[in-house]
């Protein structure tokens, strides 16, 4: 794949340029789009994904995207049983408490040493077919292509083959080893310290309250004002009330679920940021840790972020949308259900320093559209969402959100088979869904 040199603009009339270049091409590929599937190219290949005309009307002139039920979902909506299990392989493997999980199309770069080598930590790496066929780092399971060929979870039949949902089998590995805690990591992304930071050590943790129902935690850690994390509704991005954060009260261990820490050099911005603006830059390396109340939603990635264990029911990654949307929409889902559990998602200051494996923006860019055209719509599908009187545990309503996600057009139909066999693979290794409080 050829790749283009990194290119920011910084003119205002170059910026509006970009802009131009970039409408241009959207309305060209959604113009172009003649079925109900089309290819979205990025840098992780080509990923199916709906046409976006189907939910947005004849072409995209002067419309922004509808939120609206498009299809109504055919197939059973009851929980699937856990009558036959096997695990990942026949043998046993090592348990540990505390896994890091990553999945990679690379060949080991310096840095996954680094990351295996964290104190008190294993490690997992799935592969992928367009990775390595092997892998000799100490003190970590490489989950090759044969032995995923033979996976005993019912998840690993319906994961497509070159995404990055490939991580699901991860998790699922990691559960079944014994851990209280998942470190979700990427290859490209270097820790700063030895230890990952105390999941418990909340003392300085606070709650924030913000103007609104997205929060941009980005210009809180550091000095630029003008950044907004992968994922945030661009609509949002000049809202000043969403960057102003007062905080309140500290936060106790058991009320956070996920912890989303905070890259150096070169963070977690979408495509059109890296278009037009200055990178790297670098946020306050003060320990702070700030926690996001219920009815308020940030994006957060699976680059650097610790999931406890009342949470890892929130990790799946969903497969029919590009592997640049995944863990975004990924991240908005869990959020729905955290308030539902009395659980939350926070910010910590840096942890890691991205050294970014090599992309193509233009690529990003392309892959990143449901970011730019669905993402306020998802967060107001989401804050309006109330379960059905008839899910009484987190893990119907984790299968009747997600049908519903698919009904307005978020996901497609393979993620709600997927969901099932996650649900299911869960139950036969016997991870506890946390009960609801509301």
């Amino acid at each position: 794949m050829a790749y283009l040199t990194e290119t920011r603009v910084t003119t205002r009339s170059l910026l509006v340029v970009v802009f131009s270049v970039l409408a241009g091409m959207l309305l060209h590929n959604f113009v172009i789009c003649k079925s109900s599937i089309s290819f979205i190219r990025g840098t992780t290949g080509q990923q199916p994904v709906r046409c976006r005309t189907s939910a947005g009307g004849e072409g995209l002139t002067g419309r922004a995207y509808e939120l609206r039920k498009v299809r109504t979902f055919e197939g059973s909506r009851a929980l699937p049983s856990a009558a036959s299990c096997r695990p990942f392989s026949p043998n046993a493997g090592r348990k540990c408490d505390r896994w890091i999980v990553v999945t990679t199309i690379y060949k080991p770069t310096p840095i996954l040493p680094k990351i295996s080598s964290l104190k008190g930590w294993c490690m997992v790496v799935v592969a992928d077919k367009k990775g390595p066929q092997s892998m000799n780092i100490p003190n970590v399971d490489y989950l090759d292509v044969v032995q995923q060929e033979s996976c005993g979870y019912k998840l690993c039949r319906v994961v497509p083959w070159n995404h990055f949902g490939r991580k699901n089998i991860g998790y699922l590995y990691a559960i079944e080893h014994g851990a209280k805690l998942i470190y979700d990591t990427d290859d490209d992304n270097a820790p700063l310290f030895p230890e990952v930071p105390a999941f418990d050590n909340v003392g300085y943790a606070r709650y924030v309250t913000a103007g609104g129902a997205v929060w941009n935690p980005y210009p809180t850690f550091g000095q630029n004002t003008k950044v907004w994390p992968r994922g945030f509704p661009l609509s949002r991005i000049k809202d000043q009330s969403t960057k102003i954060a007062a905080e309140s009260g500290k936060a106790l261990p058991q009320q956070v679920g996920v912890v989303q820490f905070l890259a150096q050099h070169d963070p977690d911005v979408d495509a059109i940021y890296r278009l037009t603006s200055e990178l790297p830059f670098d946020f306050n390396p003060t320990p702070r840790r700030l926690v996001v109340p219920k009815r308020m939603f940030s994006p957060y990635n699976a680059q650097a972020t610790l999931h406890a264990h009342d949470a890892f029911w929130g990790m799946l990654l969903p497969v029919t949308v590009h592997s640049r949307v995944t863990d975004i929409w990924r991240s908005y889902f869990t959020q729905r259900l955290l308030w539902d559990v009395n659980l939350h998602l926070a910010f910590h200051s840096p942890f890691v320093r991205q050294e970014r494996n090599q992309h193509n923006y233009m690529a990003d860019f392309d892959g990143e559209m449901d970011l730019y055209y669905k993402t306020e719509s998802l967060i107001k599908f989401l804050q309006d969402w109330k379960p059905r009187d008839s899910s009484p545990s987190l893990q119907q309503r984790l299968l009747d959100l997600t049908i519903e996600l698919y009904e307005y057009d978020f996901i497609g139909a393979e993620d709600v088979a997927m969901t099932k066999a996650w649900i299911e693979d869960l139950q036969c290794l016997d991870y506890i869904f946390p009960l609801k409080t509301q």
